[in-house]
């Protein structure tokens, strides 16, 4: 059940009369009506015509007018879910900037905050990559300098908006199994080509190793 779907139904027995308003809707204020159709029975016992919509031309009284009659209920409604949308959209930015300002907090290299806010945001939002995987990926990307760091060659970490533009992308879940499971099979093939230069192969066929 919608609002829309409400708001359908009770413009519907605005129009033909079987309620009427009473208290207008505001800000943070529901409108309230009252029952006044209850029959076809009470209206030919009170004298009101069946044919509603000529009888509402006539009288024009606020009993029978409705919610579509009303230009100042219209507005007042416009700029309260224009509001309503406002603040939803503010909340969910809110959200948003939170989670970029503590993956930048994880990232050592604070150059280019700007860019890669906005990045990183509509990655976000898009969904394209989690909050979760991205912090992954400044973990994988931390790990690689430290490790080239310990053999001696001195890398520094690239900017953040550089990182934060494309190239965490080599650091991704998928992409990062992949290139581990890359280098494993070609260390597997060194291995056994390195251990072929060990073996020794007899006059009979027989292959023993040394």
């Amino acid at each position: 059940l919608t609002y829309s779907m409400v708001y359908k139904d009770i413009n519907k027995m605005l129009k033909k009369g079987y309620i009427k308003t009473v208290r207008k809707a505001a800000k943070g204020i529901a409108p309230k009506y009252k029952l006044v159709k209850v029959s076809e029975f009470y209206l030919e016992k009170s004298g009101i015509p069946k044919n509603i919509k000529e009888y509402q031309k006539k009288t024009k009284t606020e009993q029978f007018q409705g919610v579509e009659g009303c230009e100042e209920y219209q507005n007042k409604t416009k700029e309260y879910q224009k509001l309503t949308n406002s603040k939803d959209k503010d909340k969910d930015n809110n959200i948003y900037s939170s989670k970029f300002e503590l993956l930048w907090s994880l990232y050592p290299s604070k150059t280019g905050k700007k860019t890669s806010k906005d990045k990183v945001i509509k990655l976000l939002k898009s969904e394209k990559v989690s909050f979760e995987e991205f912090k992954r990926c400044i973990e994988r990307y931390k790990d690689y300098v430290k490790k080239q760091r310990e053999t001696g060659f001195n890398l520094s970490y690239m900017n953040g908006s550089t990182f934060f533009n494309g190239r965490y992308e080599d650091y991704l879940d998928a992409n990062y199994q992949e290139k581990n499971l890359d280098q494993s099979e070609q260390n597997n093939f060194d291995i056994e080509k390195e251990l072929e230069k060990y073996k020794i192969v007899r006059p009979d066929g027989t292959v023993v190793e040394n």
